[in-house]
């Protein structure tokens, strides 16, 4: 959720900006990150799951690898 919130705020020409869905937060500190997800503090999606448990990496394709608890299109295991 959290690429995908980035991803929509790319500015297009002839296309009205989007709310991209993030959550206005402070980035945290590469020191002292957030427990958790990483993102947890900035994605839509985050909950106490986030905070409390890192998501594994989880291949979803070839080549390619989610770690969310929440990934758009359920391509992970939830995580629960």
């Amino acid at each position: 959720p959290y690429t995908a919130a980035l991803l929509a705020s790319v500015p297009e020409p002839g296309r009205p900006l989007p709310a991209a869905g993030l959550v206005a937060a402070e980035q945290p500190s590469p020191l002292a990150p957030p427990s958790g997800c990483r993102f947890r503090t900035r994605c839509p999606l985050a909950d106490e799951q986030c905070a409390r448990q890192e998501p594994p990496l989880t291949p979803i394709g070839e080549g390619r690898a989610v770690a969310c608890h929440r990934p758009l299109g359920g391509s992970a295991r939830s995580g629960t």
